[in-house]
């Protein structure tokens, strides 16, 4: 059984091409979870931060609306963010996006445990010396300490930096874009 952690953007791109209506629109995101939902032969790692990163952007993308429809510019956003709240079924919109994630067969959802002193020693390297952001150095050390076999991420940035830290560290996991997975299953 293969372990793959996918990172937030291509969860996000799978939860937006379900509803996504432009045939011409790239909907690599949702051919590969949808490929292998289910198949027994993987596993898809969900840790309790891409929960909440998926959820944070889902927020993000209702107050934004909110802000504009009152007048304001998407300038304005980061200064007036927390002047607005979710109404019970945007919060609920929300709830089943997690849920259905969760749902699906097989996806393993973590549970959050204490980071020992080698992972928060990883996750700091990983931010100073390879240039990840918080978020990815978090997901890319749970994909290690997983033992997962894949990262899938659309992230160029982050790819050429996981190649990086791989080229140096044997404890790596190696990093494709969803095209390229899907190109991979198509060959088998």
């Amino acid at each position: 059984m293969k372990k793959l952690l996918i990172d937030t953007c291509v969860w996000l791109d799978y939860i937006w091409q379900e509803k996504a209506t432009d045939p011409k629109a790239d909907n690599s995101s949702k051919k590969l979870i949808e490929s292998i939902s289910g198949d027994e032969n993987y596993q898809i790692i969900l840790s309790p931060f891409l929960i909440r990163e998926i959820s944070s952007h889902y927020k993000d993308w209702f107050v934004l609306q909110k802000i504009i429809k009152d007048g304001f510019s998407c300038n304005d956003f980061k200064k007036i963010k927390n002047d607005y709240f979710l109404d019970e079924q945007e919060v609920k919109e929300i709830n089943k996006i997690i849920i259905d994630i969760g749902g699906i067969d097989n996806v393993n959802v973590l549970n959050v445990s204490a980071l020992n002193e080698d992972e928060v020693a990883r996750i700091l390297l990983l931010e100073s010396q390879y240039n990840f952001d918080i978020y990815d150095a978090i997901h890319f050390n749970t994909a290690i300490m997983e033992k997962c076999d894949l990262f899938v991420t659309r992230d160029a940035a982050l790819r050429k930096s996981i190649s990086h830290f791989n080229q140096k560290n044997k404890n790596g996991v190696d990093c494709v874009p969803p095209k390229s997975f899907l190109e991979s299953l198509v060959k088998k």
